[in-house]
């Protein structure tokens, strides 16, 4: 059995799990997210930008002085007026998922997000493998930042390309991306 532990984690969790292999073997791993920049230049920009900009450098002030932070739902329909995702299939895969989601995110979080940089460390994982399971219509996590990111990748690595956007592998194609995973863990685990 392999010394390895294995992970299997996607979006935006998957930031976390690059970051750590690319500094420990620790073990299995499958990634969309690469940039948060890149992502966040494409979600936001010109007056928006400025906008959200001024948002971020009042909050922290408001936070260093001991006050509340600032609160974005994550979809329209939560209890604050500006949202992170407004795309219809976020809407529904986050307001049909469960009863327990709470629709709220800091506007730290989306700040911190812009700047984390996980495909940084992409080439580190290496000679852990490495699985990728990419939506081919993705604009959540971008597919061809996820691409790009897979082509700097070192071997041992695998790409599996699942139909639909960033919610599809979860829901209409979660057969096809769990039995990638799955195969991958037989191929991998038990080395």
């Amino acid at each position: 059995m392999s010394a390895h532990i294995p992970f299997m984690t996607s979006s935006k969790g998957s930031r976390a799990i690059i970051f750590v292999h690319g500094f420990m073997d620790t073990g299995k791993v499958q990634v969309p997210t690469i940039s948060g920049s890149k992502i966040a230049h494409r979600r936001v920009n010109g007056d928006a930008l400025t906008e959200l900009l001024s948002s971020f450098a009042e909050d922290r002030l408001n936070r260093q002085r001991g006050g509340d932070p600032v609160y974005y739902s994550v979809v329209p329909g939560g209890e604050f007026e500006n949202s992170v995702y407004k795309s219809k299939d976020a809407l529904e895969f986050y307001l049909k998922g469960s009863e327990k989601f709470n629709n709220k995110v800091t506007l730290r979080s989306i700040e911190l997000s812009r700047g984390y940089e996980p495909g940084a460390f992409i080439a580190n994982i290496s000679p852990t493998p490495l699985l990728m399971l990419v939506a081919k219509n993705d604009f959540i996590t971008p597919t061809d930042l996820a691409l790009a990111a897979y082509e700097q990748a070192l071997e041992p690595k695998q790409l599996a390309l699942i139909p639909g956007g960033h919610f599809d592998p979860y829901t209409q194609y979660f057969d096809q991306s769990s039995n990638a995973a799955l195969e991958w863990f037989k191929t991998h685990l038990f080395d």
